[in-house]
C-alpha cells in the first residue's frame, strides 16, 4: 500500500506509513498508538550492542555530535487545538524521528515534550557521527514537510520543526536504571547544539563550525551570520544545511602490514649516515613528523638493515607524562644497555651496570660507574658513595655529564654507536639540555644521534632543533616526514587489502580521509575487516559484498574509538586500565589492578592480533607497548573523570606494593599518578621526594618543577594555616635548584625569602644596618679576643637548616653584589660564634674563608689573624679545603674588585 503522503510503499497489512506515521485504516485522522510509535526507542542495533558497552552506561567520554529539534509553533498549536488532536500530531512527529534517527544510527537522548534530544556516536562510537546526524536531520525534514501537509489539510494549522546540530566531547552514561529513558550526555557540547536549535528558522537545520569542519565536504551549505549568546566570549559560527548527498555505512580479526610506501629518500638518508658512520664520522638525525605520519615505521626498518649488524644500538624513550621524570629517555636507555630489569633488586641493578661499565671502560670504571649510578638514582655505598657524597650543584651535573661523554666516547672506540631517542617532545628539560651537551662528541667519535619529535613543542622540539641548526650545521640532517602523497596512500592501501574489490566510491573515502597519514590509512582498513567488510582470501583480504554500506570515520580518533567500542567488556576494560598506566606497561602491574583471570592473556593476545598493543621483554620483565601514541590518547580521553581518578589511584598503590623495594625510582610516576588522583597529600610527599632525587642526580630543572608543585599544592590544601617551617622548606629547595642552575639572582630571592620568614632577615633601612653591623663587630670581636666567651652550644636541625641558607646565600651574592656580601657575611659569622662551630654543617668551612675578607679591611687589630688563629682548633690534618680558604678568598676578593675599606666608609 502506497502513503498518499509520503508515497512510501508499505505492507497492505500495514496500519501506519513506516515513514512518515500517516494512518493508513483511517485517512480521516492523524492517529498513532502511542505504543507502537515508542516500541523502538531503543533500536535494534543498540540493543544487540548492550552486553558489550555496559561501561558506555556507567560513563564515559566521548566525541558526538548532538542533535536537538522541536516543534517551532507549539506554543501556537496547543492554543488552538484540543488536548486529543495535539496528541495525535505529537505521536505521528516523534515515530518520523524515531525512524530517521534510528535509521542513521541515533539514539535518543530525551523527549522534551515538543520535541527530542538525540546522540550519534554513544553509547556506541560511529565513525561518521557528525554524517550521520546531518543526514538524519535532512531527512526528518523531508518527512515532517510532507507530515505538515497532511495536518495542514485536515487542521488547518502550519506545522514546522527546527533542527540544530553541534560535534564535540561530552560525558555520557546512564543517570538511573532503566536504559531506555535515561542514557543522556552532558556539557557546553549539547548545551550549544540547543542553542543552536533555538537560533535555527522553522523548517531549517543548523549546525556549528565543528560539526560543518567534518562534512563540509559531503553538503552544501548557507553560511549564516555569526550570533552571540550568554557565557560565551565569541561569536558562534553557524551553518545552514542545505542538500544531502549519498552516503556510506561502517575487531580486527586478523593482521595486516605493508611494505614500507612513500618513504624511499628518507631510508636512503638514514642509510647514507649509518654507512658514514661505520666509516668513522658521527652525525646527527633529527627525524620530525605528526602523530601517525610513520616515525617509528622508519625506524623500524631501519633495525632491519644488515649494516645495522655492524653497530650497537642504544635506545631511549620519552613518556607523555615525563616533566618530572629528571633524565627519564638516558635512564632508559642506559638501563637497557645494562640490562637492568624492573624485577632486579636495587644491588642486583648496581652490580649489573658496573660490570657493563667495566666491560667498556675497565680501569676508568671506579671513576665514571658512581657519577653514572648517581645520575640513575641507584643507591650506591662504601668507597662509590664517598666519591659523589661531598658533590652538588653545578659541579655535579657536569662531573656526570663528562662520565657519559668518556663512557660514549669509550663504547664508540669498541664498536659504532647509534643512540636513538624516541618521542622527545615529551622529554624533561634536564634531558634535552643533557642530550645537547653530548652532541660534540660527533664530530670526532664514530657515534650517530637519531632523535625523534613532534613539531610544535616550543620547550623540546622547537628549542632541541634550533640549537643543532646553529651549532651543528654540517654534522645534522633533518628528515621531515610528510602525509604520503594520493599516489603513494593507493599503493599503501592495495597493499593492506585488495583495493580492486573496493567500490570506486569506497576507494575516494579512503583516500580522502587518510589524508596521506598511514596510520590513519591503516585504521581506516583495519576499521573495515573489523567489521567484516572485508574477508580474508589466501593472499591478501577482499571487499565482502557487504563493503557498499560502509563508512569511513573521518579522524583517527573517530577510527580508533569505533574499533575499541568493538571489544567486549573485558577486553576494553582491560586496555582502558591500560591507558591510564601509559604508553608502555608492564604485565604485573596490569594484573596487580585488574586481578588475574583466565581469560586475561587471551584478551592481551586478541589486542596484539588486533594490533592495537604489541608484547616485548624489556631486561626479563614483561611488558606491553600501545602500537602507537594516539591509541592511548584515544582511551585515555574516552575515559569519564571521575573513573579516571580511581584508576589512576589504583596503577600508584599497584606500583607502592610491587616495587617498593626501589620506590625512589617511581618517585616522579607517583606524583604524576596520586595527582592525576587528586590526593593531594600524596602527590605532594612523592613531588617533595622527586625533587629531592632530582637535586641527587643534578636535574635542577625537574627539582624546580617538583618543588615548586608541590609548594602550590600545599598552599592550596592549607592556606592561611600552613607551616611557615614547611613553607621555609619548599623556598630553600627552590632556591637551591635555582643555585645548582647557576641561577643566582632567583636563588637569592628565595633564600631571602626563607631568612625572611625564619626570623633573620636583612635589616632594609640604612639606620638599621648600621646598628646591625656595629652589634655584629662588637660581639665577634669579643668571641675572638674573650675565650671565655666562646661556645659549645649544639646547632639543632633548624640551626643547621638556617646556616645552610645563610651560606648558599653569601655564595649567591658574590656573584651578584660584593658589598652586601661582606656586610652580610659578618653577619652569618657572628650567628655561627653562638655555636660549637665544628658542629655546624659547613660550619668550619665558612668560618675560615672569613678570614680572607677580614684580612682586606685593614683594621689595626687583625681580626683576620685572630680568625685563623681560632681555627686550627676546627681544622683536622686532612681538611686541605680549610686550609686554603684563607689564601682563596684573599685573591678571589682583590680580583673581583673589593673596596672593603670605602664600604665601611660607606657606613
Amino acid at each position: 500500500m502506497k502513503c498518499p503522503i509520503c508515497h512510501t510503499n508499505n505492507k497492505n497489512t500495514a496500519n501506519f506509513c513506516n515513514d512518515c506515521g500517516f494512518d493508513l485504516k483511517n485517512q480521516k485522522h492523524i492517529n498513532l498508538t502511542a505504543g507502537k510509535g515508542l516500541k523502538p526507542y531503543t533500536p535494534e542495533f543498540q540493543t544487540d550492542k548492550l552486553p558489550t558497552s555496559l561501561s558506555s552506561f556507567e560513563g564515559e567520554r566521548k566525541p558526538v555530535t548532538v542533535f536537538f529539534t522541536e516543534i517551532s509553533n507549539y506554543t501556537y498549536l496547543i492554543e488552538k487545538l484540543s488536548p486529543e488532536d495535539v496528541h495525535q500530531i505529537l505521536d505521528g512527529f516523534f515515530h518520523i524521528l524515531l525512524t530517521e534517527i534510528h535509521k542513521y544510527q541515533g539514539t535518543i537522548n530525551q523527549f522534551t515534550g515538543n520535541g527530542i534530544i538525540a546522540m550519534f556516536g554513544a553509547p556506541s562510537a560511529i565513525e561518521n557521527h557528525a554524517k550521520n546526524a546531518c543526514l538524519a536531520a535532512l531527512s526528518a525534514q523531508g518527512a515532517v514537510k510532507n507530515y505538515a501537509k497532511t495536518i495542514k489539510q485536515k487542521l488547518g494549522i502550519s506545522f514546522k520543526i527546527r533542527i540544530g546540530l553541534n560535534s564535540g566531547p561530552v560525558v555520557v552514561g546512564s543517570i538511573g536504571d532503566d536504559l531506555r529513558y535515561d542514557y543522556t550526555a552532558f556539557g557546553d557540547t549539547t548545551h550549544l547544539a540547543f542553542m543552536i536549535q533555538n537560533a535555527a528558522e522553522p523548517g531549517s537545520v543548523l549546525l556549528s563550525h565543528s560539526t560543518y569542519k567534518r562534512i563540509c565536504n559531503y553538503f552544501n551549505f548557507n553560511s549564516l551570520e555569526p550570533f552571540s549568546y550568554k557565557g560565551k566570549s565569541a561569536p558562534i559560527k553557524i551553518y545552514e544545511l542545505k542538500q544531502n548527498v549519498p552516503g556510506f555505512q561502517s575487531l580486527t580479526k586478523r593482521r595486516i602490514s605493508s611494505a614500507l610506501v612513500g618513504r624511499d629518500e628518507e631510508m636512503k638518508k638514514l642509510k647514507f649516515h649509518l654507512s658514514e658512520l661505520i666509516n668513522a664520522k658521527g652525525s646527527i638525525i633529527n627525524i620530525v613528523g605528526e602523530p601517525g605520519v610513520g616515525k617509528s615505521r622508519l625506524i623500524s626498518e631501519l633495525k632491519k638493515q644488515d649494516a645495522l649488524k655492524k653497530v650497537a644500538l642504544l635506545e631511549g624513550r620519552a613518556v607523555a607524562f615525563g616533566k618530572n621524570l629528571s633524565f627519564h629517555p638516558i635512564i632508559n636507555l642506559l638501563k637497557n644497555w645494562a640490562k637492568i630489569s624492573e624485577n632486579d633488586h636495587p644491588a642486583e641493578s648496581v652490580k649489573k651496570l658496573e660490570t657493563s661499565i667495566w666491560g667498556v671502560c675497565l680501569h676508568q670504571t671506579s671513576e665514571i660507574f658512581p657519577l653514572v649510578a648517581t645520575l640513575m638514582g641507584l643507591r650506591l655505598s662504601g668507597e662509590h658513595l664517598e666519591k659523589v657524597n661531598d658533590i652538588e650543584g653545578e659541579a655535579l651535573e657536569k662531573l656526570i655529564i663528562n662520565s657519559v661523554r668518556n663512557l660514549l666516547i669509550k663504547s664508540a672506540q669498541t664498536s659504532p654507536l647509534v643512540i636513538i631517542l624516541e618521542d622527545m617532545h615529551w622529554a624533561d628539560t634536564s634531558t634535552i639540555e643533557f642530550v645537547e651537551s653530548l652532541l660534540p662528541l660527533v664530530k670526532t667519535n664514530r657515534i650517530l644521534f637519531i632523535n625523534i619529535f613532534r613539531p610544535g613543542y616550543v620547550g623540546t622540539s622547537e628549542h632541541f632543533i634550533k640549537t643543532v641548526n646553529e651549532f651543528y650545521p654540517e654534522n645534522h640532517t633533518q628528515i621531515s616526514l610528510w602525509p604520503l602523497n594520493r599516489n603513494y596512500c593507493e599503493k599503501l592501501i592495495a597493499n593492506l587489502i585488495n583495493m580492486k574489490a573496493l567500490p570506486f566510491s569506497v576507494r575516494e573515502q579512503i583516500l580522502d580521509r587518510a589524508n596521506g597519514n598511514p596510520f590513519f590509512t591503516e585504521e581506516i582498513v583495519l576499521s573495515i575487516i573489523d567489521s567484516e567488510a572485508a574477508v580474508q582470501k589466501p593472499v591478501v583480504f577482499e571487499a565482502a559484498s557487504t563493503t557498499n554500506a560502509l563508512v569511513i570515520p573521518h579522524t583517527i580518533s573517530d577510527a580508533l574509538l569505533s574499533r575499541i567500542d568493538r571489544l567486549d567488556e573485558k577486553t576494553k576494560n582491560l586496555i582502558t586500565v591500560a591507558s591510564v598506566i601509559g604508553r608502555s606497561f608492564f604485565y604485573r602491574i596490569l594484573i596487580d589492578i585488574i586481578h588475574p583471570t583466565e581469560s586475561i592473556d587471551k584478551q592481551l593476545l586478541f589486542l596484539e592480533e588486533a594490533q592495537l598493543l604489541f608484547e616485548r621483554n624489556r631486561m626479563g620483565e614483561r611488558e606491553y607497548l600501545f602500537k602507537h601514541a594516539l591509541t592511548q590518547e584515544v582511551v585515555y580521553e574516552s575515559i569519564l573523570y571521575k573513573k579516571r581518578i580511581y584508576l589512576h589511584l589504583q596503577v600508584a598503590a599497584s606500583i607502592e606494593h610491587l616495587f617498593n623495594d626501589k620506590l625512589y625510582e617511581f618517585y616522579g610516576v607517583l606524583a604524576y599518578h596520586y595527582g592525576k588522583g587528586e590526593n593531594l597529600g600524596k602527590t605532594e610527599e612523592y613531588l617533595i621526594k622527586a625533587g629531592e632525587e632530582s637535586l641527587k642526580s643534578s636535574a635542577s630543572n625537574e627539582a624546580l618543577n617538583c618543588f615548586k608543585e608541590a609548594l602550590n599544592l600545599y598552599l592550596k590544601k592549607y592556606g592561611d594555616n600552613a607551616d611557615p617551617e614547611k613553607i621555609a622548606m619548599f623556598e630553600k629547595n627552590i632556591g637551591l635548584a635555582y643555585y645548582n642552575k647557576g641561577s643566582f639572582v632567583n636563588a637569592l630571592e628565595h633564600f631571602d625569602i626563607v631568612l625572611e620568614r625564619s626570623g633573620y632577615g636583612s635589616p632594609k633601612y640604612r639606620f638599621h644596618k648600621i646598628v646591625r653591623f656595629v652589634c655584629d663587630i662588637s660581639i665577634l670581636l669579643a668571641k675572638l679576643y674573650l675565650p671565655l666567651k666562646q661556645s659549645n652550644r649544639q646547632p639543632t636541625n633548624r640551626d643547621n637548616f638556617i646556616f645552610d641558607v645563610f651560606h648558599k646565600r653569601g655564595i649567591s651574592l658574590i656573584y651578584l653584589d660584593t658589598e652586601r656580601f661582606f656586610f652580610e657575611n659578618i653577619s652569618f659569622i657572628r650567628k655561627m660564634t653562638r655555636f660549637d662551630i665544628k658542629q655546624i654543617n659547613t660550619g668550619v668551612y665558612s668560618y675560615c674563608s672569613s678570614s680572607g675578607i677580614f684580612s682586606l679591611t685593614g683594621l689595626s687589630f687583625n681580626i683576620s689573624n685572630r680568625i685563623l688563629k681560632s681555627s686550627k682548633k676546627f681544622i683536622g690534618e686532612n681538611d686541605i679545603k680549610e686550609l686554603l680558604c684563607f689564601e682563596f678568598y684573599k685573591f678571589f676578593l682583590n680580583e673581583i674588585g673589593l673596596n672593603v675599606k670605602n664600604m665601611m666608609k660607606s657606613l
